[in-house]
């Protein structure tokens, strides 16, 4: 169940979710509820709190809670700042069950200056939701100048330069770097014109596998890596961009060349492919990691559209397809349907992939005023 409510300057959302339990697997029957309240401040700004629950209704698994509190500022229309705070609680855990940020960021025309610090403790485990990444501390500074320079066909020159530095929240020892500097022009015509150089130091706590046999072990690695784009304007009947790199990687070396397009063919229907090559080289092996894939849309009306993917991925050697229909029968009420399947190209010689899954599933939403 679902509840979602707006009046005045208050937001409030609220979902409730029962699953039920698979003893053959000992999942018990678990509880998730999410609560979520917003207000709007000043003239562009607001507040907000958060809480969510897991609550099994037996077994070993042990109620998880979660709350937070957070805030965006838009002080100016070009800076704004942003933070929150959350905890956590969970029975038997250990260590810092709270995680924190702010960050401050300067959009101007001409200048811009973004920093943020991200904390989240080793305890910290919200369990209704996804964290990419578990127990560290994120610094992160960017400057940014772009003139507007009286040049024939330049509309916009962007020079940038950020560091992101990552440590262990208990530890203190360096997980993650990245020192990058960028030029990026922008044409007249739209299009986009980018150069970047990236150094990197990544701290391996598992091996990780970059290609198809070829897996890195553990160990700390840096290395420096060159990108050179091109970006074709929307306006244009094709368009797309085009991206060459080449430079170390763990030890090795990476080469990729991709290209991302658009081919419109009418106003309703246009093609978008996209092919990108990767090449690893190196002291653990040598392999390929590489990606095809395309996507059809048809638009039928402003409020109905038919969408295919299909996409092959050479380090697992698989196919998927994935058929999306959407239909706004009423304004805030929906209709989904979505075809997927998974194929494999390792077990059976031929042009048409074995079949590993496949699925339907349709989703109707209906919106209720009163």
């Amino acid at each position: 169940g679902r509840v979602l409510g707006r009046t005045g300057g208050w937001q409030v959302g609220a979902l409730t979710m029962e699953t039920n339990d698979v003893p053959e697997a000992g999942v018990p029957m678990t509880n998730f509820s999410v609560l979520r309240v917003n207000r709007d401040i000043l003239s562009r700004s607001r507040i907000g709190m958060v809480a969510t629950s897991r609550n099994p209704s037996a077994g070993n698994s042990a109620a998880n809670y979660s709350a937070g509190v957070d805030a965006q500022l838009n002080v100016r229309s070009d800076i704004f700042i942003n933070a929150y705070w959350a905890g956590t609680k969970t029975s038997g855990t250990t260590g810092s069950e709270q995680s924190y940020r702010g960050r401050f960021d300067w959009n101007a025309d001409r200048y811009g200056v973004n920093a943020e610090h991200l904390f989240v403790g080793d305890g910290f485990n919200p369990e209704v939701g996804f964290m990419r990444r578990t127990a560290f501390r994120r610094s992160y500074g960017q400057l940014r100048f772009s003139p507007r320079p009286q040049a024939a066909g330049v509309r916009k020159l962007t020079y940038q330069a950020s560091a992101d530095y990552i440590t262990g929240s208990v530890s203190g020892h360096v997980e993650s770097e990245e020192y990058q500097g960028s030029f990026n022009a922008e044409l007249n015509t739209g299009d986009f014109l980018n150069a970047e150089v990236t150094q990197s130091y990544e701290a391996l706590v598992e091996p990780f596998e970059v290609a198809r046999g070829v897996t890195v072990p553990v160990g700390g690695y840096r290395f420096t890596q060159s990108k050179i784009s091109y970006f074709m304007g929307n306006q244009r009947r094709v368009s797309g961009g085009i991206t060459v790199a080449h430079g170390g990687f763990y030890d090795g070396t990476l080469s990729e060349i991709s290209w991302r397009g658009r081919v419109e063919f009418t106003p309703q229907l246009y093609l978008e492919p996209n092919l990108s090559y990767n090449r690893v080289a190196g002291p653990y092996g040598d392999g390929n990691s590489n990606l095809a894939s395309s996507r059809l849309t048809y638009t039928v009306t402003p409020r109905m559209f038919v969408a295919a993917l299909v996409q092959y991925q050479s380090r697992t050697q698989s196919v998927s397809t994935n058929v999306r229909f959407r239909w706004e029968y009423q304004l805030g009420s929906e209709l989904f349907v979505v075809y997927s399947d998974g194929r494999t190209t390792t077990t059976r010689p031929g042009w048409l992939p074995e079949m590993e899954n496949r699925s339907v599933v349709v989703k109707l939403t209906k919106l209720f005023r009163w």
